[in-house]
């Protein structure tokens, strides 16, 4: 055959090789699809399989159509795996339609390429009895115990063999799982998912989506998420290995939450995210969070926060015990927060609003267990001028009350138990009374308290009109 296709052809002669090449290809694979098919056909394929797969399950398994072919590649249909006990008692998985084809020249490189992989309908139920055992406990019950790679060795490193799949496909997914003991039930629905040009050493692309409703019994759940980027798997090394967000988004209960940036590391994870969060169409935060996980031992972590509140009323949000006339003015919380152990630093954290700000530095002691925070503060707080009607938002106020303009400076330090004020100045209107001393046993039934109290100038024409039962005196 190379001869009969080669010898028509006059040009140069890499083209006339490949020519043969491909024709002397094209035989082998035709020879060996008929091979397979002659000494393997598909009732006995099928037998084979099923066989096979209830040896290594210990449960009944139907098969309705299974094809291979050098060409074609596997193919498999109505693919059904029961529960334990066989079939009377339910089915645990089941694949609609699966499908593999595999390009075999580059096995002989050490590289596995899948030209495309495809699942459809795929359903598997999962039970968690009251006993505390699940329903496929059985299936992992014979796995023979993973070995703990010896000192200096590649294993969990990096992958000797690469694997490539051009296109990957997961459509019409379902997966259902139930405890008996607390009632509670969720279902996974509309699970998809796709990978083009996967790679254990080059990134792809990959998106996934999934519903996810269930809850306990009264408290029903429904939610949504999905995700479209780019994966790196850098050959299983686990200090490698990242993630491109382009976009992963999630809703549930009212609330929907974005995120997009990038994260690796999966020995000591490191993040550069940018989010958002909203409810009924309002934004709440959107910002940039950067973080750093180091397990230790001992545990560190730190992250640099840049984060923004575009502002809102209290009215707009789905929470409860808030006051619905409460406003929340645009603010910004920046800082950098690290912990150490059980110990978390805070350096130069800030929240600024138009009327005011917080600044903190120092450190909480046992952030984790017992709090103990020994920290630095400063604050500024400008208020405009308030009634009775804009008070009641905050608090329980007696109608007919008018609040000059209020600013308050403060500049104290210290933590649960005790804390210096350096400074707190209170004007309002034209008025001024500021404190400056030293609180201690805070924490305990007689706390102990040294203040110098300084008030100057009072203009109490002005606090005697705040309202109607002081402007005889």
């Amino acid at each position: 055959m190379y001869y009969s296709v080669v010898k028509p052809f006059r040009g140069p002669v890499l083209l006339k090789i490949l020519l043969g090449s491909v024709a002397l290809i094209s035989v082998v694979v035709v020879a060996g699809t008929i091979a397979l098919r002659r000494y393997l056909p598909p009732d006995r394929l099928k037998e084979l399989v099923v066989t096979q797969a209830q040896k290594t399950l210990g449960r009944e398994v139907r098969l309705k159509d299974i094809s291979l072919g050098l060409v074609g590649g596997l193919s498999v249909s109505g693919l059904e795996v029961s529960e334990k006990g066989g079939f009377p008692k339910g089915m645990f998985a089941s694949v609609e339609a699966f499908s593999l084809k595999v390009a075999w020249l580059p096995l002989l490189r050490g590289k596995v390429v899948v030209d495309a992989v495809e699942v459809k309908g795929l359903q598997a139920k999962v039970v968690k009895l009251k006993s505390g055992t699940l329903s496929v406990d059985d299936l992992a019950g014979g796995a023979p115990a993973e070995k703990t790679p010896p000192a200096g060795s590649s294993a969990g490193g990096s992958l000797p063999i690469e694997l490539s799949v051009r296109t990957a496909r997961l459509s019409g997914g379902r997966l259902e799982y139930s405890d008996e003991a607390a009632g509670e039930k969720w279902v996974v629905s509309q699970l998809s998912a796709k990978a083009d040009g996967f790679s254990t050493k080059d990134p792809f692309a990959a998106e996934f989506s999934l519903k996810a409703d269930g809850g306990r019994p009264g408290a029903p759940v429904s939610a949504k998420l999905s995700f479209s980027g780019k994966l790196s798997l850098a050959g299983l090394d686990k200090e490698k290995l990242s993630v491109e967000i382009k976009s992963l988004e999630a809703s549930a209960l009212g609330w929907e939450a974005s995120v997009s940036g990038r994260a690796g590391n999966a020995l000591r994870p490191e993040a550069d995210l940018t989010l958002a969060l909203k409810t009924k169409g309002v934004e709440l935060l959107k910002g940039g969070v950067k973080a750093a996980v180091n397990p230790g031992p001992p545990l560190s972590a730190s992250a640099e926060l840049d984060l923004r509140v575009p502002g809102f009323k209290a009215a707009d949000l789905p929470l409860k015990g808030v006051p619905a006339g409460l406003v929340l003015p645009p603010t910004t919380v920046t800082g950098r927060v690290a912990l150490v152990g059980e110990d978390l630093e805070l350096k130069a954290f800030a929240i600024k609003a138009g009327q005011g700000e917080v600044e903190l530095t120092g450190k909480v002691r046992k952030a984790l267990t017992k709090p103990d925070p020994q920290v630095r503060i400063s604050a500024r707080l400008e208020l405009p001028p308030l009634d009775s009607k804009q008070l009641s938002a905050f608090a329980a106020v007696p109608a007919g009350l008018n609040l000059p303009a209020v600013k308050i400076r403060l500049k104290a330090s210290g933590g649960l138990d005790a804390a210096d004020i350096q400074e707190l100045a209170v004007h309002l209107g034209a008025s001024v009374l500021s404190v400056a001393g030293r609180a201690q046993a805070l924490s305990s039934g007689s706390p102990v308290v040294n203040l110098r109290v300084k008030g100057g100038p009072l203009a109490l024409g002005e606090l005697g009109a705040m309202h109607p039962a002081g402007k005889p005196f």
